[in-house]
């Protein structure tokens, strides 16, 4: 079998990483497990702390309704770059039957997006081959854009991207060596044509898009852009001219904290949630393995958990007490030695998070297909869930602006009696997510279906918060 000297090398870093992390992690598969539900007690009875921490760094206010129309808009195109099968998968209007026809990703692309068959510039939905991204190219019409939307992790090659995080050298910073070996191959070979295609249409809007892997790559190439300016400029291209702008939507931390303020103007990353992928940099892994060793000798033994069954609630609530001041202090030293160097977050960061207290919680759609079904923060009516989804699933263009959210809202309200949880986009710290948090639902609401009902809450919020004020007033007169 052979390989190609790109997969050789991404396999190559994936192992020398892989036993980096392996060396000091001397505990059973057993207590592995065990400290991992133990971790996510603790995790659980921390969350209030947390939020103190975090809130300290937040704006007093959240985005507003202006501030996020163009967020939301595109987080459909991050999705629809993962082709039908993610879109059958999500429940996004489309079938078995039209995964089955030919060009099928192309085709329900363009159903789920409504775009003109001539507003698709180009595509490869195809890639095979590692440090070479599946993407496509196209003309927004509503904000007269060229959109160069990147498919983020869906194969084992992608995985090799993700997991080959050594560290580079590389403009007076740090980056995430394979997401920058595939920003670059962008930039070679698809920013030209787009930005000649630009040029020739008098176009100056550029937005780079993206999921996950694709959103950390989108962040990359946008700074290639910026760093390369003298370069294109002597091509004809003046990127200073262009209003290029950067939407990642659960990007990995991929470059150093000097670079990744160095362009707040233009790139804009948003977590959502308890997003594991936003927190999980090489850094940070390695300091979660040190806790979970820490939690695991917290963990009950056989011994301890029979004797607990003879103890009161108060004796049992004081010893895990104990625990959890114990693991407080081991986090609080991880947290001050930092003894790893970490990549985070780039550009401006805002944190995606939603109230579900006294509400119907439809913190998330569902995915139909897949049976999955969100574990926190969704207790509510299961009716009203699915009445979300399915809004979130028909919100075209036009809907994520001029009501399309409100009707999700109505009808979610209308089959709970309860009213709707509210979902803020606040504006977060790169400290916020330097820690790896685990929460039952890290993986769940890192689905890009998720981002983009996430967006939509949050729209819906604006509106009702807007229809709050006006009644004020008008009762006020």
């Amino acid at each position: 079998m052979f390989l190609a000297p790109s997969t050789f090398r991404a396999m190559k870093s994936v192992g020398s990483i892989a036993t980096s992390f392996s060396q000091g992690l001397e505990i059973s598969n057993s207590e592995l497990l065990g400290g991992l539900v133990t971790l996510n007690r603790f995790y659980h009875d921390l969350q209030g702390r947390l939020n103190e921490e975090h809130a300290a760094h937040r704006a007093n206010a959240a985005l507003t309704a202006g501030q996020l129309k163009q967020p939301a808009r595109y987080t459909r195109f991050a999705l629809a770059s993962y082709g039908w099968r993610a879109l059958y998968f999500f429940n996004r209007g489309v079938t078995l039957i039209d995964g089955a026809k030919g060009n099928s990703d192309v085709t329900c692309m363009l159903q789920y997006l409504e775009l003109a068959p001539e507003d698709l510039i180009g595509y490869d939905f195809r890639s095979s081959e590692v440090f070479r991204s599946s993407y496509f190219v196209a003309y927004d019409r509503e904000n007269d854009a060229l959109v160069l939307s990147i498919r983020g992790t869906m194969s084992i090659k992608d995985m090799l991207v993700d997991l080959a995080c050594e560290y580079e050298k590389w403009c007076g910073g740090l980056v995430h060596s394979g997401m920058k070996a595939t920003a670059y191959w962008l930039f070679a070979k698809v920013m030209p044509q787009l930005l000649g295609y630009a040029k020739k249409q008098g176009i100056t809007s550029i937005r780079l898009v993206g999921h996950s892997l694709g959103a950390s790559t989108a962040a990359v190439l946008a700074i290639l852009l910026f760093e390369n300016r003298d370069k294109l400029r002597g091509l004809g291209i003046d990127v200073d001219a262009l209003d290029v702008q950067a939407f990642c939507y659960g990007a990995a931390p991929c470059v150093s904290r000097n670079l990744a303020a160095r362009y707040e103007h233009c790139i804009h990353t948003f977590v959502n949630g308890n997003d594991i992928v936003p927190r999980l940099c090489y850094g940070s892994f390695v300091e979660f393995k040190q806790l979970v060793v820490a939690a695991a000798n917290e963990t009950d033994n056989l011994s301890q958990r029979l004797q607990s069954t003879f103890q009161t609630a108060e004796v049992n609530q004081k010893r895990w007490r104990d625990k959890f001041d114990r693991l407080l202090k081991a986090r609080d030293n991880l947290q001050q030695q930092k003894n790893y160097v970490y990549l985070h977050l780039p550009g401006s960061i805002y944190h995606i998070t939603t109230d579900t207290s006294g509400s119907a919680s439809d913190d998330a759609d569902r995915a139909p297909h897949s049976g999955r079904r969100g574990e926190e923060g969704n207790a509510g009516d299961p009716r009203a869930s699915a009445a979300t989804a399915a809004a979130a699933a028909n919100c075209h263009q036009g809907d994520i602006s001029d009501g399309g959210s409100r009707r999700a809202s109505e009808y979610s309200r209308r089959l709970s009696g309860e009213k709707s949880a509210q979902t803020w986009v606040l504006p977060a710290s790169i400290n916020d997510f330097t820690e790896v948090v685990l929460r039952s639902s890290m993986i769940y609401e890192h689905f890009p279906s998720t981002y983009e009902a996430a967006f939509v809450r949050a729209m819906q919020t604006q509106a009702e918060q807007q229809a709050d004020d006006a009644s004020r007033l008008s009762s006020d007169r």
